[in-house]
């Protein structure tokens, strides 16, 4: 309800989220930071695009390299939709008081942590792993 008047799917903020943080990356750094297949990546890059949140830029060490960038327009709607995103979180845990939200979201995060290796593009962890 928070989010459905911005016309994204979940992974399509996501990939958005990670190129908000300002660099530019290849379509499988993308799909590893999001934790998609690489072809998944493609098509929400592609669709991305189409909206003018994205571009494509040339690698300058890979001419055969394509960069995904985030326009100005896809900043834009990070920022806009960045709100409706929390409140909607706030709202799934609004019956948790403070110390209930924390455990549950570090219980949320065991769980993917220790489920990472199942899924079918793992997420890489910070220490390599």
């Amino acid at each position: 309800e928070e989010c459905g008047d911005y016309d994204v799917t979940p992974v399509q903020y996501a990939v958005l989220s990670v190129l908000y943080r300002g660099k530019a990356l290849d379509q499988v750094s993308v799909a590893a930071e999001v934790g998609i297949d690489r072809n998944n990546a493609a098509d929400v890059l592609r669709r991305l695009e189409r909206r003018g949140f994205v571009e494509r830029l040339p690698s300058p060490r890979d001419r055969r390299a394509m960069l995904n960038a985030i326009t100005d327009a896809g900043c834009r709607f990070v920022e806009d939709a960045h709100g409706a995103m929390e409140r909607a979180q706030d709202r799934f845990t609004a019956s948790l008081n403070a110390r209930d939200r924390k455990r549950f979201l570090d219980l949320l995060q065991k769980v993917m942590i220790d489920n990472n290796d199942a899924g079918r593009a793992p997420l890489k962890r910070p220490d390599g792993v």
